[in-house]
C-alpha cells in the first residue's frame, strides 16, 4: 500500500457517497461518472436519495466540486493523483481552483471478487481466496 493508493480510495468512496452507488456494480462507477462529468450531467450522479436541489447554485457548485475532486484522486497514474492532504483542502476550501481530471482508469474496480454474496460482502471463505502470512523472527513477512 502507498500513500497514493489511500488517495485512490479516497476518490471512490468520496463518488461512491456522492452517488449512493458501489464501485463494484456494472458499469464500474468510475467509468459511469465519467460519462455523466462529460455530458456535463452532474445531477445524474446524485444519490437517488438525496432530495433534488432547485437550481441552487452553491449545491450544484459543491456537488461538481465533491465530484472533480474524486475523480482527481482515481487518475490512473499515481503521480498524476492530488496528495491527501491536498485532497482534503480542496474540499474544505471553495476558492481554490482544480485541475481538470482526466479520464479514471476503464477496467479499474468493475468487478469485485465477492459481488452478489449473500453474505454482505464479506470475506469469501473460499480456501483459495485466502493468503497466509508467516512472520520470521527478522520481521520480514512472507506470502
Amino acid at each position: 500500500m502507498t500513500l497514493k493508493c489511500d488517495v485512490f480510495s479516497f476518490g471512490v468512496i468520496l463518488l461512491e457517497v456522492v452517488s449512493g452507488r458501489r464501485n463494484c456494480a456494472e458499469p464500474s462507477l468510475l467509468s459511469h461518472t465519467w460519462k455523466l462529468w462529460e455530458e456535463r450531467r452532474i445531477m445524474d450522479l446524485l444519490d437517488p436519495a438525496v432530495p433534488r436541489p432547485r437550481s441552487d447554485p452553491d449545491i450544484l457548485s459543491e456537488l461538481r466540486r465533491c465530484i472533480q475532486i474524486g475523480l482527481l484522486c482515481v487518475h490512473q497514474s499515481p503521480g498524476d493523483r492530488p496528495a491527501m492532504t491536498a485532497a482534503l483542502a480542496m474540499l474544505t476550501s471553495k476558492s481554490s481552483q482544480l485541475d481538470q481530471p482526466k479520464r479514471p482508469p476503464v477496467d479499474c474496480g468493475t468487478k469485485s471478487p465477492f459481488a452478489g454474496e449473500s453474505n454482505g460482502g464479506a470475506m469469501a471463505r473460499d480456501p483459495s481466496t485466502v493468503v497466509n502470512l508467516t512472520v520470521k523472527e527478522n520481521r520480514d513477512i512472507e506470502c
